[in-house]
């Protein structure tokens, strides 16, 4: 299956009840929007196995993330949820796309994604993050038993990693995984999902801090040099707020019937 030019009827899709685009996300990535091999965005990825210089960002940052260098590019794999739905896969060596954006997701937000993660990795490997530790999501130590990992910088200037236990990622299954953060004042709530079930939930009272800088966001590692993922990406959204549990749960099953899970 080919990639879908975008039209009013492709991003009202995502506008359906329950779908990403009825809750205003900042950040909207989906498989099956147009990729491009460069990331002047001039020559459409469609091919099985073409790289992908620059992906199609529908969120209201309007940030297409991109990549320069050709080894360092991800690759369009079609057919890849059990719904036949395609995926960006990154290889966990040097592969990741980058953007910039000010003052990106602070404070309470939620993240959703859908992708295969990687199995029996012996560290965390981050899927969105910044260089600076502002804040990121990934997969934890599975050799630790752990399953995702996520971590923000407090108000005193800390980091704060936060870890599930159990279930461990194995290679052939495509998870829906979210990571909600609550802020309020001082007080810092960390919950993770795993298709639908809570496998973390702390508080913490260290504060979160005010600002995130614009430059260094990075898909598929933490950085663009070190705890790169190697992970079939088929759907990300950062929407700028705490989703309530109704609303969570719709947006995780619009996710799940969309690929079959």
């Amino acid at each position: 299956m080919g990639n879908r030019i975008i039209t009013p009827g492709f991003v009202g899709r995502t506008r359906r009840r329950g779908g990403p685009g009825s809750y205003g996300p900042v950040l909207l990535l989906d498989s099956t929007a147009p990729s491009y091999q460069d990331s002047a965005r001039t020559t459409l990825a469609v091919a099985d196995g073409d790289v992908v210089g620059s992906i199609t960002g529908l969120g209201s940052a309007g940030v297409n993330p991109s990549q320069t260098t050709s080894g360092k590019k991800p690759i369009l794999k079609l057919g890849q949820t059990p719904a036949g739905k395609p995926a960006w896969r990154f290889d966990g060596v040097d592969d990741c796309l980058a953007f910039t954006q000010a003052g990106f997701a602070l404070g309470s937000k939620t993240v959703v994604l859908v992708a295969r993660l990687p199995g029996g990795s012996a560290t965390s490997r981050v899927v969105l993050g910044n260089g600076s530790a502002e804040w990121y999501v990934g997969a934890g130590n599975a050799s630790a038993g752990r399953s995702t990992i996520s971590s923000h910088t407090t108000a005193a200037g800390a980091q704060s990693a936060n870890y599930s236990s159990g279930p461990v990622w194995t290679d052939k299954d495509f998870l829906v995984v979210s990571y909600r953060w609550q802020v309020s004042g001082s007080t810092v709530t960390v919950v993770h999902h795993v298709n639908g079930v809570v496998v973390c939930s702390v508080t913490l009272g260290s504060g979160y801090t005010a600002s995130v800088p614009a430059s260094g966001w990075v898909i598929g590692g933490f950085n663009t040099g070190s705890l790169f993922a190697n992970i079939d990406l088929a759907d990300l959204c950062v929407v700028p707020r705490d989703l309530s549990d109704a609303e969570l749960s719709a947006l995780e099953s619009h996710y799940r019937a969309k690929h079959g899970l």
